[in-house]
């Protein structure tokens, strides 16, 4: 009796997944996830994902030939004067400031 207690337990512990669908990771053409989700949704930039992955959520991932690719940890970006994107602000610290706003600025990622 006992040992039909542990197997339910065991049981119960199980994963269960649900029946009605894969997990999947929804993606745009530039690879950049949209959604995980378990229901099938019109659309063909999808993969099947694990549990796991599901669970986990990840949006900082790119999906490149059909695998999903993690961040790159040696990666540091730096802002650099430019003629194009964002002017400078003279509110706030949060971003270079400029006193009369006429530099502009984009980001210039680097990978080791």
């Amino acid at each position: 009796m006992l040992d039909e207690f542990f197997k339910g337990l065991e049981l119960a512990r199980a994963e269960v997944i649900p029946k009605h669908g894969n997990p999947r990771l929804y993606y745009d053409s530039s690879g950049l996830p949209l959604f995980y989700t378990m229901d099938t949704v019109p659309g063909d930039n999808y993969i099947e994902v694990t549990v796991e992955q599901l669970a986990q959520g990840r949006y900082d991932v790119r999906v490149i030939n059909g695998k999903i690719v993690l961040p790159n940890s040696n990666k540091h970006n730096k802002l650099i004067p430019t003629d194009e994107d964002s002017t400078s602000t003279t509110t706030t610290n949060a971003m270079v400031v400029d006193p009369a706003g006429t530099i502009k600025w984009k980001v210039r990622n680097y990978e080791d």
